[in-house]
C-alpha cells in the first residue's frame, strides 16, 4: 500500500538503529499509560515515512526500562526532514487520516468522553476562588488582575460549554478518534513526533491548538493570510464538516490559557514567581482582542456555527 505520509519524505533512508540519536524518556513523561499501543503506533507511522520516535525494546524485549532508579522508555529520534517541504495543514491532515479509527477506549486518560465536564470542573472551581476573593482582604496583585477580568473569561467558557453540550444533543456522530498532541506547535511538532506527547483526542484538538498558538503570537490581521492557508491546505485533505467545525470554535472560545494560568497559581507549589503569573494573566487580557478577531473569522467561514450574540453582533472585524 502506498504510504499516506509519502510527501513527508519521498527519499527517507533506511535508519540504522545504531546511527540513529537516542533519548530516555521517564515514564511519567508520557500522558497515555499504553505503552505497548503507542510502541505499535509509532512503529506504523515509521514504516510508512512519517518522521517519529520510535520506542525501542531492551534484549529482554520490554519497553519500560530503568535508568539510575527512574523508569521510562529508551527512544530512537527520527532523522530531521526539511522544514517546508510540505504545509502545516496538508502535514496536520495527513497525519490525521492516517491515525483515524484508534479506539480511544484503550487509553483511559483520553479527554474524548470528559472533556465538557473537565472544562465544568474548572470553570466551577474558579468561580468558588473568585467568590472566595470577593470577601478577601488585603488581595495579592494577581487576585486583584483574577477578579477584575474572570467575569469576562468565565463568559466565553460558559458560552464554549454550551456550544459543545448542544453539539452532544444535535449531532448523532461522534468525532473520530485520532492521534493528536498535548500542545501541537504545528512545524516543530511536525519534525519531531514523540509518543509521550501523543494524545487520543478529536480532529478538532490539534487544529485549535494551532490557531490558539497563532494568534497569541502574531493575532489580529497580522496573521489572517497563514489562518486562511493552513485552515484551506488542512480541508483540502481533511474537510471540517459542521460539527468538526464547531468543536474547533467552542475550543478556541475557552479561554485555556488564562484558566491553566490560574489554576496554576492558585493551586500550584507554593514557590511560584508570583511576577510572572501577573504578567501571564496581564497577556491573556490583553490577548482578548485578537481572540475576538480569529473567532470572528471562524464565523463568517463556518457560517453554519451558533456563535454568541456577542460575537456575531459586531462582524466588521
Amino acid at each position: 500500500m502506498e504510504s499516506k505520509f509519502q510527501t513527508f519524505s519521498e527519499k527517507r533512508d533506511t535508519m540504522d538503529q545504531a546511527s540513529g540519536r537516542f533519548f530516555f524518556q521517564p515514564l511519567d513523561h508520557f500522558f497515555h499509560k499504553n505503552i505497548e499501543a503507542l510502541a505499535t503506533m509509532s512503529e506504523q507511522l515509521y514504516e510508512n515515512g512519517m518522521p517519529v520516535c520510535r520506542m525501542i525494546r531492551s534484549h529482554e524485549g520490554q519497553l519500560v526500562v530503568t535508568d539510575g532508579g527512574v523508569q521510562g522508555v529508551l527512544m530512537q529520534a527520527p532523522e530531521t526532514e526539511p522544514a517546508g517541504a510540505v504545509s502545516e495543514g496538508t502535514a496536520l491532515a495527513s497525519f490525521q487520516l492516517f491515525t483515524t479509527g484508534i479506539d480511544p477506549l484503550a487509553f483511559p486518560e483520553s479527554p474524548m468522553y470528559s472533556r465538557t465536564a473537565g472544562m465544568i470542573q474548572s470553570i466551577d472551581t474558579l468561580m468558588e476562588k473568585y467568590r472566595q476573593i470577593d470577601s478577601k482582604s488585603p488581595q495579592t496583585a494577581f487576585e486583584k488582575l483574577f477578579y477584575e477580568n474572570f467575569p469576562y473569561f468565565s463568559g466565553c467558557a460558559e458560552n464554549a460549554i454550551q456550544l459543545l453540550t448542544d453539539l452532544s444533543i444535535d449531532s448523532r456522530g461522534r468525532e473520530p478518534a485520532v492521534i493528536a498532541h498535548y500542545r501541537y506547535t504545528g512545524r516543530s511538532t511536525q519534525i519531531l513526533e514523540n509518543p509521550a506527547l501523543w494524545v487520543i483526542d478529536g480532529p478538532s484538538r490539534d487544529v485549535a491548538e494551532w490557531l490558539r498558538l497563532h494568534a497569541w503570537n502574531r493575532g489580529g490581521k497580522a496573521f489572517e493570510l497563514e489562518v486562511d492557508t493552513f485552515l484551506t491546505d488542512y480541508e483540502a485533505m481533511y474537510p471540517l464538516d459542521p460539527s468538526h467545525a464547531v468543536r474547533t470554535f467552542a475550543r478556541l472560545l475557552f479561554p485555556l490559557s488564562y484558566i491553566e494560568c490560574c489554576e496554576r497559581y492558585f493551586w500550584g507549589p507554593g514557590d511560584q514567581d508570583h511576577q510572572w503569573f501577573c504578567e501571564m494573566i496581564r497577556l491573556n487580557e490583553e490577548k482578548i482582542a485578537d481572540y475576538e478577531y480569529l473567532l470572528k473569522r471562524l464565523a463568517r467561514r463556518y457560517a453554519g456555527i451558533r456563535v454568541p450574540e456577542w460575537i456575531t453582533g459586531e462582524m466588521t472585524g
